[in-house]
């Protein structure tokens, strides 16, 4: 229950911090902590964990080690893919109206929206998600740190997509 991103991420909020976006304001006061985690340490846990015998019928969170707040996150990624930060503040009433017209006309193109209606309700208090069962079970985040993976994405984008 946390925010998945990577390259080539393409559904969900996780597209904010996977490409390039048009996300132009920051939702509320931006002082929301979130947690993400990296879609290849998603696979990487599954499958560590599928190999531990002291998992079978647990359940466990997967996320980065760091919080950033949403306003620290969102300016990374425009970092991260050489974009103008956003700086504007919308109030989370309106973010709402803005999310549900958005996903209305998204449905008509076919396309998923930049902000899914179901995602707002997650931006009105922090989102911390407690990996530490996980880390006893000996798995090591691959990315632990939501700003060196922005960077790593950044990177990996510029050399694999040409900046698009």
């Amino acid at each position: 229950p946390c925010t998945v991103y990577g390259p080539r991420c393409n559904d969900g909020a996780g597209k904010a911090f996977s490409r390039p976006s048009s996300i132009t304001a920051i939702p509320g006061n931006g002082r929301q902590l979130l947690s993400n985690v990296r879609a290849e340490d998603v696979a990487a846990a599954v499958y560590h964990l599928s190999l531990t015998d002291s998992a079978v019928g647990q359940a466990y969170n997967l996320a980065e080690d760091t919080h950033p707040t949403l306003e620290e996150a969102l300016k990374m990624a425009s970092e991260a893919f050489g974009a103008k930060p956003p700086t504007t503040h919308l109030p989370l009433w309106l973010v709402k109206i803005v999310a549900k017209l958005d996903g209305m006309a998204s449905a008509r193109k076919g396309c998923i929206p930049d902000l899914e209606l179901d995602a707002v309700k997650y931006l009105y208090a922090d989102y911390v998600v407690d990996n530490s069962k996980l880390k006893k079970t000996g798995y090591r985040m691959i990315y632990p740190d939501f700003r060196q993976s922005m960077k790593q994405i950044g990177e990996w984008h510029r050399a694999n997509l040409g900046g698009r």
